[in-house]
């Protein structure tokens, strides 16, 4: 909160929206409240939960000039980016998963040659991944025309003036989806990845594109819970920019960068 107030002081960011789990959305205010009695916040009720509620709650955020605007998962993610926005969020996630197929190829490739000691198979069944993976971002481009069915009357995540984002217990978003060839790597998620963290991960990119990455933060005590491929997957929500320019686009060019592969007992 403090940051947050601090950064709005400073004209870093204007409205600041906090990203809690519903049963301490309250409490967030009243912690908030205590530090910064006269700070103009927006926190949700009962009653800001159900449908019309929750449309006219949105409504304020768009109407009125908040210090700070506190919302639960469920809230942020009912709220849809625009079209447009969510076409050029997936046209980036289609150049970052052709890149990483590239990669992959060229490991296929030293396999095949014998360069590689990864084992015969294995690369090829990433690189089948990935191009499903590929695929399946072509559907979701194509479905952008349908009518957005979503019950919040069309306000989307852009008219709330929004452009800073603070996420608590940020590792209930760690299940974004890893590409990687590695074998045996417990606890990366290789399948598709949840639509709550999709959803935070485009609206993170969009921010990132409206303020240069300035005010997006996460807070966790357990950033790893599982794997150090989770480090990764935080990468990629907080530092995107800096994994480009390393020319890193999948996990396995991480661990290469980052990292060192061992087998221990």
């Amino acid at each position: 909160a403090g940051i947050a107030m601090k950064m709005r002081q400073l004209g870093i960011i204007r409205k600041p929206m906090f990203v809690v789990p519903k049963p301490v959305a309250a409490q967030w205010g009243k912690e908030f409240n205590k530090f910064f009695p006269a700070a103009k916040l927006l926190v949700p009720v009962e009653s800001d939960y159900g449908t019309s509620g929750r449309k006219t709650y949105i409504n304020k955020i768009v109407s009125n000039d908040y210090d700070a605007v506190i919302m639960s998962y469920e809230m942020f993610e009912s709220i849809p980016l625009s079209p447009a926005a969510q076409k050029a969020f997936f046209e980036e996630q289609m150049d970052e998963a052709v890149e990483a197929l590239k990669e992959m190829k060229a490991d296929e490739d030293a396999e095949n040659t014998g360069y590689s000691r990864r084992g015969s198979g294995k690369t090829d069944h990433s690189v089948k991944q990935m191009e499903k993976y590929i695929e399946q971002i072509k559907v979701r481009i194509e479905k952008l025309d349908a009518k957005n069915a979503r019950d919040v009357d069309n306000v989307e995540f852009e008219t709330l003036g929004v452009d800073g984002l603070f996420v608590d217990e940020a590792h209930n978003f760690k299940s974004l989806r890893v590409s990687t060839h590695l074998q045996n790597v417990a606890g990366i998620n290789t399948a598709s990845e949840s639509g709550r963290a999709f959803d935070l991960l485009s609206k993170v990119r969009y921010l990132q594109g409206v303020n240069d990455g300035r005010g997006i933060v996460f807070a966790t005590a357990t950033p790893v819970m599982n794997t150090m491929g989770e480090l990764f997957v935080m990468q990629k929500y907080l530092a995107p920019e800096l994994m480009k320019d390393r020319g890193i686009y999948n996990f396995d060019a991480w661990a290469k960068q980052f990292g060192q592969v061992t087998n221990k007992l």
